[in-house]
C-alpha cells in the first residue's frame, strides 16, 4: 500500500531548544497526545480508518472525520489497565469515550487488554483479540558466537543469561541483577548480558553493573544483529514489575527469544503470561521476588532437557501463532467482518 506521511503538531514544536514542548504539556495536564495535521483530506481515500489507542488526539481527529464521511472506524489498543479514575478530566474521558463509542470495531493485543476496554464502558462485542506479530527474517537459531556482537570469546562456553530492554526499575532489572549476584557465587561459569540504555541510578550502575566483569553491558545493537544475541543466550528473563497505572503489553522480546529457541523466564504481570504458555514456552513467576528469578535461572542451569524442551516448543509456537502471516490472516478476517 501507498504510504503518506502527516504532519506531527506536537511532535515539531521546538523552543527554546527543547523538542516537543507542546506534547510534554499536554502529557503534564493528561490530556491527549499526538496531532496529526491532513487526516481529514485523505479519509475520502479510504474504506475503513483504523488508528492507534483511543488516548491518541489523532485518534479522535481520525473518528470525527470518519463519522462526518460515512466511513468505518477502528482502533488498535494496546493499553491493559483501564483509564484511572483518578487521572481522569473532563476533556480527555469523554474524548476517549467518543473515539470507542465511534469505532465499530477494535483489537486489542491480549485479552488482558480486552478487559481493559470493557472496564472503561466499551461493548465486548465490538473487541477483536489480535496480538503483535513477529518478521522472522533476521530471528532464527544460530550457534554461539559472541565475535558477531563483539564480546568476548569467553561466552561462547559459559551459561549466559539474557535481559534485553532499557535498563528501567519498572523492567525488574534490579531484581535480576541482584539474583545474579547470588547466583555467580555459586556457578563460575555463569553470565549476564543486559542490553538497552542505562536509565538507573548513575551511583547503582557503576557499583552493581559496570564494575561485576561477569554483567556484560550493551547499550543497543542493530535490528540485523539482536539475533546473535539470542544465540548466545541459554535464558532470556524478562522481570516486568506491575507499577501504578503501568504494566508490561505485550513483551516482543519473549517473541524474539521465543523465535531463536531459547527457553524464558517471565513474570505474571501484564501481557507476558497470555503470550508465553507456562512450562510450555516460559517458567512464569512473581514479580519483584529475586527468590523466584533465582530459583527459576538454577532449574534452567541445572536441567538441560527442560531447557531444549522449552527452546524447541517456543520455536515452533511462535511460529505457528505469531508470524505476519498468521496475524494477517486474522486482521484480514477482522476487516471482512467489519
Amino acid at each position: 500500500m501507498p504510504v503518506k506521511q502527516l504532519h506531527w503538531l506536537d511532535g515539531k514544536l521546538d523552543l527554546f531548544n527543547q523538542k516537543y514542548v507542546l506534547w510534554k504539556g499536554l502529557e503534564f495536564f493528561r490530556l491527549p497526545k499526538s496531532v496529526l495535521l491532513g487526516i481529514g483530506k485523505i479519509v475520502n481515500e479510504f474504506e475503513v480508518v483504523h488508528t492507534s489507542e483511543n488516548s491518541n488526539f489523532f485518534s479522535l481527529q481520525a473518528a470525527l472525520w470518519a463519522r462526518l464521511k460515512g466511513k468505518k472506524f477502528v482502533f488498535s489498543a494496546g493499553q491493559n489497565i483501564p483509564y484511572p479514575l483518578k487521572q481522569r478530566n473532563f476533556f480527555t474521558w469523554h474524548a476517549k469515550k467518543f473515539v470507542n463509542d465511534t469505532a465499530c470495531a477494535i483489537t486489542t493485543t491480549t485479552t488482558l487488554g480486552k478487559r481493559a476496554l470493557i472496564h472503561e464502558g466499551v461493548n465486548p462485542d465490538k473487541i477483536t483479540v489480535i496480538p503483535n506479530a513477529l518478521d522472522f527474517k533476521y530471528f532464527d537459531k544460530g550457534p554461539k558466537n559472541s565475535a558477531n556482537v563483539g564480546l568476548p570469546k569467553e561466552l561462547n562456553s559459559t551459561f549466559n543469561i539474557l535481559f534485553v530492554h532499557r535498563l528501567k526499575e519498572p523492567k525488574g532489572v534490579l531484581y535480576l541483577v541482584a539474583a545474579f549476584e547470588d547466583l555467580e557465587k555459586k556457578y563460575g561459569d555463569m553470565r549476564l548480558i543486559v542490553v538497552g540504555d542505562n536509565h538507573l541510578d548513575e551511583a547503582y550502575y557503576r557499583k552493581h553493573i559496570k564494575a561485576n566483569q561477569k554483567i556484560y553491558h550493551v547499550e543497543s545493537v542493530p535490528n540485523t544483529q539482536i539475533q546473535y544475541l539470542y544465540n548466545l543466550s541459554d535464558v532470556v528473563v524478562l522481570p516486568s514489575l506491575a507499577i501504578a497505572n503501568n504494566e508490561e503489553q505485550f513483551g516482543m522480546t519473549l517473541l524474539e527469544a521465543m523465535a531463536c529457541g531459547v527457553p524464558t523466564i517471565v513474570t505474571n504481570v501484564g501481557g507476558l503470561p497470555y503470550v508465553a504458555e507456562k512450562n510450555l514456552t516460559s517458567l512464569v513467576i512473581n514479580d519483584r521476588s529475586e527468590k523466584e528469578i533465582k530459583e527459576a535461572i538454577e532449574q534452567l542451569y541445572e536441567n538441560k532437557a527442560l531447557r531444549q524442551r522449552l527452546g524447541k516448543y517456543s520455536y515452533k509456537y511462535v511460529r505457528e501463532n505469531f508470524s505476519k502471516e498468521a496475524i494477517g490472516k486474522r486482521l484480514y478476517r477482522f476487516y471482512k467482518n467489519i
